[in-house]
């Protein structure tokens, strides 16, 4: 139950208007398309995270407070790691 609460409350945030389409829906919880998915690259989990971390950032269209209230993190925390990301 709390996954779904979390999937909702994700793509309410995402959402620019009054309408959830299936776009805001992680691909698993999409089962034909979870079924046809290529598989996932063999990356570290550092660059897993920074990937993650910067769709969500371009999702929010680049709001820093939304990008850390859907990553469940503080804001100093996605600073540092946005500028960490910039550095490399």
């Amino acid at each position: 139950m709390r996954e779904l609460e979390n999937v909702i409350e994700r793509a309410v945030i995402l959402a620019n208007g009054p309408l959830l389409t299936e776009n805001l829906l992680p691909v698993s919880s999409r089962p034909e398309q979870a079924r046809s998915a290529e598989p996932l690259p063999m990356i570290s989990l550092d660059e897993l995270e920074r990937r993650h971390i910067l769709a969500v950032y371009r999702q929010t269209g680049f709001h820093k407070s939304k990008t850390a209230e859907v990553l469940g993190v503080s804001r100093k925390t996605l600073d540092r790691k946005l500028a960490e990301y910039s550095s490399e």
